[in-house]
Parts: C-alpha cells; structure tokens; sequence
C-alpha cells in the first residue's frame, strides 16, 4: 500500500490487466545495504524512503545516508598533529579551524564546499598574516581529510591564500634592546634575549630546548612556522 494501489484481473494463473503504480523492483533491489539497515534500525522512516522513491530521489537519499560529520574529526586531526607542531600551534589551528566548523554541532560533508570554504575566509575580519594562518589551518585539515579518503580533492587548493603582509620594519637599538632585557625577570629575560639575538619568532622560540643550541658555532637551529616543515641555523649575536 506505501507504493500506491494495484488493481490485477485475470484467471487464476493468467494476468491480463493490471492498473495503478506498482514500485520499479530493479530500483528497491539496488538500494544500498546502508539504506536498508537505516529503515530496519529505524533511522529512516518509510514515509521518507517512499517520498525519495516516488520522487526519483533514491540517489540522493543515499547520498544522504553517506554524508559524513566532519566536527569530531577536527580533533582527530589535532590529535595527529601533536609532537609535530607544538601545543601553541595547534591550538591556533583549533580556533581557526572551529570558527568554520563549531564543537558539538553536526558539520556535514555536503556542505564542505568551495563556496562555503571561500564565503567563510572572506569574512575572517583580521590581518592579512592571521588569515593566511586561517588558510594553512583549514588547508592542513583538509589534507587530512584527502588522506583518510573522506574528501576526494582538497577545497582549499582552488582557495587562493590572502596576500602576505608588509614586513615590519620597526627596530630597537642595541642599547634599548639591552635595558628591557635587563628590566625583564626569567624566564621573559632569556626569551627576549634570544628573540633579539636571533631574530626568530616567539612561538619558535617557545619550543627551544638545549639540543637546540650550536654553542660551537654560536647559533641556534630552529624550526620554521610556516606549514611545511623547516630548518634553519640562526646566528646568534654574542653581545645579546
């Protein structure tokens, strides 16, 4: 009866007229086991499943069925970054990430697309660095996806990254670099130090540890902060 009444005239054995809608056998036959465990653990109603087939819909219906949420899998990702990027970073990339797809609340495949991914940085009302650090975030999320076959392309990669910033080209003398470090209690005192002597960035320097150092050579070895990885011997002044 959910497929419409059939009215069938015959003798016993013999059809010669049937009137009414009688469902496509071939299209119930077809339908994916998701579908069918759907209606059994009942996921998914009758009534849908009729709508979607008088509606020539089973394809999206089983499209739907197939979407996946993609919140909990932020945190996969961030879980797979740790040892990687240091616990700053990482927490970055969350904020960032999450301010595209919320904790808590369904985010579903389907709608991880180039519009919303291109809609969603435009209105990131920041500097021109703090959204390119948006882009790497959300790109490196994406490429996670791409690795675990959830995501056939990467979205990000039709999304052109925001220009880079005019660097900063404010400087302190040596002398003035010398009283705030003086002024500064340890462990701010080393830090700063190091910054200036360096010239490498805050949350770099945040990750240093004594391996880190070249005391033969004067300098420090550190990593990048940009999303490919990298390695680089910074000179130290030995006045700082």
């Amino acid at each position: 009866q959910k497929f419409g009444p059939a009215r069938v005239s015959g003798s016993r054995g013999h059809v010669r007229h049937v009137t009414g809608r009688l469902p496509d056998v071939s299209a119930i036959c077809s339908m994916s086991s998701r579908i069918v465990d759907a209606v059994a653990n009942g996921q998914l109603s009758l009534p849908t499943l009729f709508a979607a087939y008088s509606g020539n819909q089973l394809e999206q219906l089983r499209d739907r069925m197939a979407d996946v949420d993609l919140s909990p899998l932020v945190e996969d990702w961030l879980t797979s970054l740790t040892g990687r990027l240091s616990p700053v970073t990482v927490q970055h990339y969350r904020v960032h990430v999450r301010t595209l797809i919320p904790e808590h609340r369904r985010f579903l495949r389907s709608a991880f697309t180039f519009e919303r991914l291109a809609e969603w940085l435009s209105k990131v009302q920041r500097a021109s660095g703090t959204r390119r650090k948006y882009h790497a975030a959300m790109t490196g999320f994406c490429a996670y996806l791409r690795a675990r076959r959830i995501l056939q392309h990467n979205p990000m990669q039709d999304v052109r990254a925001p220009r880079a910033g005019s660097s900063r080209l404010r400087y302190l003398e040596h002398v003035a670099v010398l009283r705030v470090v003086h002024a500064l209690e340890e462990h701010y005192r080393t830090i700063v130090a190091v910054i200036h002597g360096t010239r490498i960035e805050l949350s770099v320097v945040i990750g240093l540890t004594r391996r880190h150092g070249d005391l033969e050579r004067g300098g420090v070895r550190a990593h990048g902060t940009n999303t490919k990885p990298l390695v680089r011997a910074a000179p130290c002044e030995t006045r700082a």
